[in-house]
């Protein structure tokens, strides 16, 4: 992704930080909850992921993958689904095994997610 230097631009000093940056719309963002469908796909190794999604029948489909202990509920996720459906696409938020509110089937996960990527 091609950098777009702003030599105008200069934040408010709270915003410097990048830690701040990073905290403040967990803490403070309001977002509405998009009215995902949830489909359930099961894996070659008797799991399965979980894919909320926005349809609209759209000819173009956004896949969001969530950050490390996040799923489709958070608030990046539910912000970033809302701003695509609003302009023109269909929305997968996919939940990594063990993120989507129901616990995994198989007890080993990292081999089998492994596999299923490189069949």
């Amino acid at each position: 992704m091609p950098l777009i230097a702003n030599p105008n631009y200069s934040p408010s000093p709270i915003f410097k930080s990048g830690h701040f940056c990073t905290i403040y719309p967990t803490l403070f963002r309001k977002t509405k909850t998009p009215p995902f469908v949830r489909e359930k796909l099961s894996t070659a190794d008797g799991d399965f992921l979980h894919l909320d999604w926005l349809k609209a029948g759209n000819n173009k489909v956004a896949i969001l993958c969530h950050g490390l202990e996040g799923n489709s509920a958070s608030k990046y996720t539910r912000g970033m689904a809302n701003i695509f459906s609003k302009n023109g696409w269909d929305v997968a938020a996919m939940n990594y095994r063990g993120c989507s509110g129901t616990p995994n089937e198989t007890v080993r996960t990292t081999t089998a997610v492994q596999q299923t990527i490189w069949i």
